[in-house]
């Protein structure tokens, strides 16, 4: 079904058919009960609850107990981002999220740099733009600034050392 169709087919219900569909969505999915309750907006306490468990996650994909490949770790963190979106919308944290997770690419890119560099790139251009977008730089420059003077250090690139140049480079 099309979002259209699916649009169409709710404009056509009556409330309380629209309050069953709900509720049947609510209780068939993890997942969809995330969801429902982020669009319901969510306390300080509850936002920074959700951050803290997803920056722990994120932390543990990168720094495991065990042995790890570094492609699928920019991919379960990149998860971890997903999911935190869809229980928050509050965009201060996300962006708090998007720049831990760079942080946490340029501390794991030390020793393996060849297997980080693309992944850093795309997630730190995402990074940067969400942040311009939002007007967040100024909060988030220190952080940003740090994780690019990291990799700077690795690569044998010249690439960006603060997030101005970065943003320049980006256009």
């Amino acid at each position: 079904m099309t979002k259209a169709e699916f649009k169409k087919l709710l404009s056509e219900k009556t409330k309380s058919e629209l309050q069953q569909m709900l509720l049947d969505v609510f209780s068939a999915s993890r997942e969809a009960r995330r969801v429902l309750e982020g669009a319901q907006g969510l306390s300080e306490e509850d936002v920074e609850r959700l951050l803290d468990t997803a920056e722990l996650k994120i932390f543990n994909v990168f720094h495991p107990s065990r042995g790890y490949y570094a492609k699928s770790c920019v991919a379960k963190s990149n998860k971890v981002i997903t999911e935190f979106k869809q229980q928050c919308k509050n965009p201060d944290a996300l962006a708090r999220l998007m720049v831990y997770q760079v942080e946490q690419i340029a501390d794991a890119s030390g020793l393996e740099w060849e297997l980080y560099s693309t992944s850093f790139d795309n997630r730190t251009a995402a990074c940067a733009r969400f942040l311009f977008k939002h007007k967040l730089i100024p909060k988030y420059e220190e952080q940003m600034n740090a994780a690019l003077s990291k990799i700077a250090e690795y690569s044998f690139i010249s690439c960006a050392r603060n997030i101005d140049d970065y943003l320049a480079a980006l256009g």
